[in-house]
């Protein structure tokens, strides 16, 4: 929920400018609890931004009198420079440039389930959604069981990484070795330790890597099989295209809610307040009106 900017007749315009901002992406910066963090950073300064400033999962905005400027670093543009920057065109050029990424289009579908309030049809194709990932999960197990048919420590392992079981990858631990199962004693510590940590990413990361390396020296250690690990097929070809289809149809309404919530967010009276006594100074002369501009980025979505 929105709470409003508290306006310090105190602080200067520089500083009123950088806590409107930092309001803002508490306001709307959402992240999905297994999504990589990642930090947006206010400086007030116009000089040029080194790489070397700049974390690997963090973004700069500076903040001058004379204008606003985001600093990244462009991986999805192959030929571009690793790390660039762009000039904001006012309030709206944060929202478009810095916002609108994450709020619509960054891990939708995943954010959409765990809305709360969703209208009928979108909760229907949720629940329908969830239905076919555990089908997938449960086609997985079968196949892991099919591939590892005869080890049973391989497959023990298997199950206590996937489904988490801490109990079990601890007891494992000191039971197995790298030479016989593909794995040892420090990754199931590493594992229980990003488990304690509630390191969803990493625990994601460890979980994909150690199934395949077990399931890769099963394989090697049966000479009578190929080594090489073909992907979980998760059933049949038309199981694979209503999966595919029902997730892109899920993902345009994920896109399409949180692009209305962008909407309402940039309509509030706080940020049309911010967006004018705040910001007005950096839109250019050429730029239409905060609110148009919205409506034309929400159409690009929702039409």
């Amino acid at each position: 929920m929105t709470t409003g900017f508290n306006w310090n007749s105190f602080e200067t315009t520089i500083e009123r400018r950088i806590r409107s901002l930092e309001w803002i992406l508490d306001q709307a910066y959402p992240t999905h609890p297994q999504q990589p963090k990642h930090f947006i950073r206010m400086l007030h300064t116009n000089r040029l931004i080194e790489e070397s400033e700049c974390a690997i999962n963090e973004n700069i905005v500076t903040v001058s009198g004379q204008e606003l400027r985001y600093w990244f670093r462009p991986y999805c543009q192959p030929g571009s420079q690793p790390f660039d920057s762009c000039r904001l065109d006012g309030l709206f050029g944060f929202m478009r440039i810095v916002i609108w990424p994450r709020m619509v289009k960054e891990w939708s579908l995943e954010r959409l389930i765990l809305e709360p309030k969703l209208d009928e049809k979108s909760r229907s194709m949720v629940e329908t959604y969830l239905q076919l990932q555990a089908r997938a999960k449960e086609m997985a197990n079968r196949e892991i069981e099919s591939l590892l048919k005869g080890k049973s420590v391989h497959l023990q392992v298997v199950k206590a990484i996937t489904s988490l079981d801490i109990a079990s990858v601890s007891a494992f631990a000191d039971k197995i070795t790298v030479e016989t199962v593909g794995i040892g004693r420090e990754d199931l510590l590493s594992l229980v330790d990003a488990v304690n940590r509630r390191d969803e990413e990493l625990i994601a990361s460890k979980r994909r890597s150690f199934t395949f390396r077990v399931l890769y020296k099963a394989r090697m250690n049966d000479r009578s099989q190929d080594p090489l690990i073909e992907p979980l097929t998760y059933g049949t070809g038309e199981f694979q295209r209503k999966m595919s289809e029902h997730s892109k149809a899920l993902t345009i309404v994920a896109e399409r809610h949180f692009a209305e919530s962008f909407r309402k967010f940039c309509q509030c009276d706080a940020v049309k307040k911010i967006e004018s006594e705040v910001f007005g100074q950096y839109r250019s002369v050429h730029s239409q009106d905060f609110s148009k501009r919205v409506e034309e980025l929400v159409s690009t979505v929702c039409h």
